[in-house]
């Protein structure tokens, strides 16, 4: 009890911006636990949209949706450029610069600019 009193105590003393920004991260990380118990007892995506309106409101509920749909999409086309990669990782009719530059191309070919740095640092992590 002492302790708790503490804490609030030094909640208190904290600037109001500080104090708010605590409140965002703490409802933050309550709402992913909340998502992972839903995702454990198979929830579907109309219950973890349910969940996300009560627990932070319908418009973010909605971004949150949109933001589970392009990492969908996102989690996809790299999931088809590994396939394709692996596809000329194993054609041995291509030396390793040939097969470089044949990756080099897939990549140009399926992602931005952008993309492929973060496709290229998945590539590292994978030891690629």
């Amino acid at each position: 009890a002492e302790r708790a009193r503490r804490a609030a105590e030094l909640e208190a003393s904290l600037p109001p911006e500080e104090r708010a920004r605590r409140r965002e991260a703490t409802a933050a990380l309550d709402l992913r636990a909340a998502e992972a118990d839903l995702a454990a007892s198979g929830g579907s995506a109309d219950e973890l949209h349910a969940l996300r309106e009560r627990m932070v409101g319908r418009e973010a509920a909605d971004r949150l949706a949109t933001l589970d749909a392009q990492r969908r999409a996102w989690n996809e086309r790299v999931a088809d450029y590994r396939a394709a990669r692996a596809a000329i990782d194993g054609e041995p009719s291509l030396d390793a610069r040939e097969r470089e530059a044949a990756i080099a191309r897939l990549r140009v070919e399926r992602f931005s600019e952008t993309e492929r740095l973060r496709v290229e640092a998945l590539d590292d992590i994978d030891g690629r």
